[in-house]
């Protein structure tokens, strides 16, 4: 998925480090960095 600036991401859910949910859209109109990483 290719997403730009100023385009509008959909909806999804994150799983925080501590297994904590959250969903993206709690975050609509605030400025967000997304930062992901794996290690194989």
């Amino acid at each position: 998925m290719t997403i730009n600036l100023g385009d509008t991401v959909p909806d999804f859910n994150l799983t925080a480090l501590d297994g904590s949910q959250t969903e993206i859209n709690s975050f609509r109109g605030k400025p967000l960095i997304i930062f992901m990483w794996a290690s194989w």
